[in-house]
């Protein structure tokens, strides 16, 4: 349904039609124009633009511009989600790592167990689900190692001591 493409605002599948009308005008005339300014800027860009919405669909219901989704429609490359393709799960995991302690100046790795655990979830939220999660566990893990424990139960099956058993 047309709420399913109105969801979140950081994808082009999400951008308002309001938008998307001055999206297309820049693409069409090679044109912008600076907010206050009586002189347009002339532009020469590519657009790469990512969805996690059937932008047809979102055509058909009205919320994405038929000619803005054709003038766009180029090429597409179809990403797997993350629960797709577990391989990737521990790669960007240590990627996000070295990132986050980079950026807290802390000294964290991740046990082995804990990125099995990682490969083996379904990952609903994709990739930024995974970011933020390491995200999470590098500002509040004092270190060194990231173990199952510190995950949250609904990846790693662990109960907290409170509810008084453990499922893995």
């Amino acid at each position: 349904g047309s709420e399913m493409c109105i969801r979140d605002r950081d994808e082009i599948g999400e951008m308002p039609l309001s938008l998307q009308a001055k999206l297309l005008r820049a693409l069409q005339q090679g044109e912008v124009q600076r907010v206050g300014s009586d002189s347009p800027i002339t532009v020469d860009v590519r657009v790469i633009a990512a969805t996690n919405r059937n932008l047809e669909e979102c055509v058909e219901a009205g919320t994405f511009r038929r000619d803005l989704f054709y003038r766009l429609n180029v090429g597409t490359v179809r990403i797997p989600p993350l629960r797709e393709r577990p391989e990737d799960v521990r790669v960007l995991a240590e990627l996000f790592l070295r990132q986050y302690t980079t950026k807290y100046r802390k000294k964290l790795a991740f046990m082995d167990i804990t990125l099995d655990m990682l490969a083996q979830y379904r990952w609903p939220g994709n990739v930024r689900e995974l970011q933020n999660l390491v995200h999470s566990l590098v500002i509040t893990r004092q270190g060194p190692r990231i173990s199952p424990r510190d995950l949250p139960s609904s990846i790693s099956g662990l109960h907290d001591e409170s509810g008084g058993h453990l499922d893995a």
